[in-house]
C-alpha cells in the first residue's frame, strides 16, 4: 500500500434490521420520524448515532454499538 492507504481502516460491519407496519395515515415517509425516537429504539440494541448527515434525497446515520 501507499500513500493514504497505509492508514485505511474499515469496522466491523453489523446488521440492524427494523420491520415497519403500514399505518393508515399519509405520515409514511421515514424521515418523519424524530432523532429521539430514532435515539430510542437504537437504544433498545444498545446503539447510538455518532454521525448524522442528509441532503434532499436521503438521511445518513452511523451508529456505534455501546459495549456494556
Amino acid at each position: 500500500m501507499s500513500g493514504n492507504e497505509e492508514h485505511f481502516f474499515e469496522g466491523a460491519e453489523k446488521l440492524l434490521e427494523i420491520w415497519f407496519e403500514e399505518t393508515s395515515c399519509n405520515n409514511d415517509d421515514l424521515r418523519n420520524i424524530s432523532r429521539s425516537d430514532w435515539e430510542d429504539v437504537l437504544s433498545q440494541v444498545n446503539c447510538e448515532i455518532i454521525s448524522f448527515s442528509k441532503n434532499d434525497l436521503i438521511d445518513a446515520f452511523v451508529l456505534r454499538l455501546r459495549h456494556k
